[in-house]
């Protein structure tokens, strides 16, 4: 409801608004049907014309006042709540037809076939003019839901029946692991940044992180329903839970990024207490190690060097201890403790030289020299070594794969700041320049936060060309 409730408000099409409702809206039109057949006990040869009807019925009821059914034509609020009453019926005829087409001898892969037909038909005959443009899109939008439906349950059933022997929680945790690798694909096509006229790219980034957001808050909330209401037996308990560390550790990083740190925070003491389930304890070091980088971010070093602490007693990965390493570093510095961040990043150093793949958990897989090198400058930064922050830094960057925009943006005011410290004004402002428009194409609330500081900073230099020039920029 509270999606609708936003949907109805905008006065134009916003792609964030309207899919979140399409989302909610499906989810709850699958659950109306499931709520009758497993809790109601209504089958599905009863429930499928039930719901056809009330389809049937919101249609006749939508052309007698409207006279038309064209989604083209949804200029009002009327029309508007007759176009999702028929979406929500949709999706809820269609969740029943698919499970009526599986159980009474199509099997899965054959309802796949039958419905796969059912979209193509009306196509067809739409195309060459047999069936109206109005009928053929709401034959297909009604058929759209089965047919994804059926090839998810082909993929993960077993061939007695009608699928292709995949074990169900083995699809179900690959699909959660994608998910949470969606943040890796986010930008490729804004790697330059966002500067005047490029405002398109950068709205279409954020579109991307919402929609990546949503996709992860779904998968994490439906693991947790069944970890709350189904009944398994143990193994099938430990791979639930380490898929509801998994989403959770995500779902931490995307609040973390929208500057929502409470939820950050809630959402990495759920992951935790998860991998400690799941008896995964290199996982649960590395939500640790999240909550630590969390703490430091927010003026809070002490608290991360006794969060680090824990972690490293759970964890034997050369790879994972290595990026413990990295942050108990980071946080030293803030300390002030220069002697034990020297030893910390030496020991990084030390402990990412022996990190092999097969021993690499998948949460840390990314961290590579680069990290190492590009974490070590805001270290030699804060104790007062610019030159060597420099280096560091622009080694790290030089190494650091191209697709991942928000660690760009972060390090890259990290460069300027090293610029800045040894009075390179011009090359400060350049940097800048970078790290805003990465920071833009990004839309991440802390990588923004951290151009945005970075350009006050720069305020005290306004009077140099290059600043006047990077503050008009920033402003166009």
């Amino acid at each position: 409801m509270a999606s609708l409730a936003v949907q109805f408000t905008v006065r134009r099409y916003v792609a964030s608004a309207y899919w979140t409702a399409v989302v909610m809206v499906s989810v709850f039109g699958t659950m109306t049907a499931d709520v009758l057949r497993i809790g109601l006990a209504v089958p599905y040869t009863e429930s499928t014309p039930a719901f056809l009807a009330v389809l049937a019925a919101v249609f006749m009821l939508w052309y007698a006042g409207e006279r038309t059914l064209s989604v083209h034509s949804i200029q009002t609020r009327r029309r508007e709540a007759f176009y999702w009453a028929a979406a929500l019926a949709s999706f809820a005829l269609g969740t029943a037809a698919g499970d009526l087409a599986a159980t009474v001898g199509f099997g899965y892969l054959g309802s796949v076939v039958l419905f796969a037909a059912g979209i193509c038909v009306p196509a067809l005959a739409h195309r060459f003019g047999a069936l109206s443009a109005m009928t053929a899109f709401w034959t297909v939008y009604i058929v759209t839901r089965p047919l994804g439906a059926m090839e998810g349950m082909t993929t993960e059933h077993p061939a007695e029946r009608g699928g292709t022997g995949r074990d169900v929680f083995a699809a179900f945790s690959e699909r959660a692991s994608n998910v949470t690798r969606i943040d890796l694909l986010r930008g490729q096509q804004s790697r330059r940044g966002v500067g005047p006229g490029q405002a398109t790219r950068g709205a279409t980034s954020a579109h991307h992180q919402k929609v990546a957001a949503l996709l992860i808050e779904a998968h994490r909330s439906a693991v947790h329903e069944l970890l709350d209401n189904a009944r398994y037996d143990q193994p099938t308990a430990i791979r639930l839970h380490s898929m509801a560390a998994q989403l959770g550790q995500s779902a931490g990083w995307n609040e973390f990024d929208n500057g929502h740190h409470g939820l950050a925070q809630a959402r990495w003491h759920t992951a935790t207490h998860a991998a400690y389930l799941a008896g995964d304890h290199d996982l649960g070091a590395g939500i640790l190690a999240d909550l630590a980088y969390q703490a430091t971010w927010r003026a809070f070093p002490k608290e991360a060097v006794d969060i680090l602490a824990l972690a490293h007693s759970r964890t034997h990965s050369p790879a994972a201890r290595a990026l413990l390493h990295v942050r108990t570093a980071r946080a030293l510095t803030v300390l002030g403790d220069r002697t034990g961040t020297h030893r910390a990043l030496t020991t990084a150093t030390r402990e990412l030289d022996q990190a092999r793949p097969d021993t690499t958990p998948a949460w840390v897989s990314w961290m590579s020299p680069a990290d190492l090198e590009a974490d070590a400058g805001p270290c030699h930064l804060d104790l007062g070594q610019p030159a060597t922050a420099a280096a560091a830094i622009d080694n790290g960057l030089d190494l650091l794969n191209g697709e991942r925009d928000r660690t760009r943006a972060v390090f890259t005011v990290y460069r300027a700041d090293a610029a800045l410290a040894a009075h390179d004004i011009p090359q400060a402002a350049a940097h800048a320049r970078t790290a805003l428009d990465t920071a833009r194409a990004t839309q991440a609330a802390r990588c923004l936060d951290l151009s945005t500081a970075l350009l006050g900073r720069l305020q005290q230099h306004r009077h140099h060309p290059a600043v006047r020039e990077l503050v008009e920029y920033a402003g166009a």
